[in-house]
C-alpha cells in the first residue's frame, strides 16, 4: 500500500525491521503472514511524506494489506488503536513531534538509516544464533 512516495532504502530497512520485530503477525487481526510476506506491511499512522516521524517506531506499525487497508478508510479506529498501543500521552507526544517546523527538527536520514543498519544486524545475527542453536 504506498502513496505514490518512492520507497528509499531507509525506509526498506525500516519495514523490514518493523515486520520482522512482529513476527509476521498482524498486529490488528493477529493472523500470521510469515507464510504470505507480501501482502504483509509497515504502516504509518502520520503519513510516510512527513519525515519527522517517517522512521519513528512509535509511528508503524505491522498490519496486514487487508487490515492497513481498513485503517486507511477508517482513520478514527486507527487512531483508536494507536491510542490502546502506545497510550493517549505517547500518541500525542507522537502528533506533537510530526507538527513541529522542518527547521526546528532536521533529520538526518544517513544517521538514521545507519542506526537501522546496526539494529537489522543484531536481529539477523540473533536470528541465526537461535536457528542454531535449536540444532
Amino acid at each position: 500500500m504506498f502513496s505514490g512516495i518512492t520507497r528509499n532504502p531507509t525506509d526498506i530497512l525500516t519495514s523490514n525491521i518493523v515486520r520482522t520485530l512482529a513476527k509476521f503477525i498482524c498486529e490488528r487481526c493477529l493472523r500470521d503472514f510469515s507464510e504470505r510476506k507480501g501482502i504483509f506491511d509497515c504502516s504509518h499512522f502520520i503519513t510516510r511524506a512527513n519525515k519527522r516521524t517517517r522512521w519513528d517506531f512509535e509511528n508503524l506499525s505491522a498490519l496486514c494489506r487487508g487490515c492497513h487497508d481498513y485503517f486507511g478508510k477508517h482513520p478514527w479506529e486507527h487512531t483508536e488503536f494507536m491510542k490502546k498501543k502506545l497510550g493517549e500521552g505517547k500518541l500525542l507526544a507522537l502528533i506533537v513531534r510530526s507538527e513541529r517546523k522542518l527547521n526546528d527538527l532536521k533529520i538526518d536520514e544517513k544517521l538514521v538509516r545507519q542506526g537501522l543498519k546496526i539494529e537489522w544486524k543484531r536481529m539477523q545475527a540473533e536470528e541465526k544464533s537461535n536457528v542454531l542453536g535449536a540444532r
